[in-house]
C-alpha cells in the first residue's frame, strides 16, 4: 500500500451536484458548469503523482481509496484502477462511477462521487477560505503465488 496526501481549496461556485464523475482541479477559477468539482488549486495533479503509485493504480486489481477531510469531516471513496489509465493530465483529476477511460482519469468504479459527497461537505468546500486534505491510498490486487504454505 502507498499513500500519497495533498490539498486542494474551495471557491464559491462549488457544487458538486454531478451523478457520474467527481473532480479537483489545479485551476484556480470554478464556473458553475463545473458542477463535478469538489476542490481547486489542488496541489497534485496525475503527471506528477510519483511512479511507484502509477505503476500500481495500472495494474489488474489495483484498489484505490481517496480520503477526503475538511473540517472534522471525513468522505471516502473506494474504486479501481486499470492497466490503460493514462494518468497523464495536469490539470485534473476525476473519479467515475463509470469505467470511462481518459488522461484525466484517477479511479473508475467508484462507490461515490460528487452528488454522494455530504451535503455539509459541500457548503464547507464553497468557502474559498476551506482546505481539503485528501489522502489517495493505493493498494496492489496482486498476490505473490511464490510462497508456498
Amino acid at each position: 500500500m502507498v499513500l500519497v496526501s495533498f490539498k486542494c481549496y474551495g471557491h464559491p461556485n462549488v457544487t458538486s451536484k454531478h451523478k457520474s464523475t467527481l473532480e479537483f482541479t489545479t485551476e484556480s477559477d470554478l464556473t458553475l458548469r463545473g458542477d463535478c468539482i469538489l476542490g481547486i488549486n489542488t496541489t497534485m495533479n496525475l503527471v506528477n503523482l510519483p511512479v511507484e503509485v502509477k505503476n500500481i493504480i495500472r495494474e489488474k486489481e489495483c484498489r484505490i481509496k481517496l480520503t477526503l477531510g475538511v473540517n472534522g469531516l471525513i468522505e471516502e471513496i473506494e474504486g479501481n484502477g486499470h492497466p490503460d489509465l493514462l494518468l497523464s493530465d495536469t490539470t485534473a483529476f476525476i473519479v467515475r462511477k463509470s469505467d470511462f477511460l481518459c488522461p484525466r482519469t484517477l479511479m473508475i468504479n467508484a462507490n461515490k462521487i460528487a452528488n454522494d459527497i455530504s451535503n455539509e461537505i459541500r457548503s464547507i468546500m464553497r468557502n474559498p477560505n476551506s482546505v481539503m486534505e485528501i489522502t489517495l491510498q493505493v493498494e496492489s490486487g496482486m498476490t505473490d503465488t511464490s510462497k508456498q504454505a
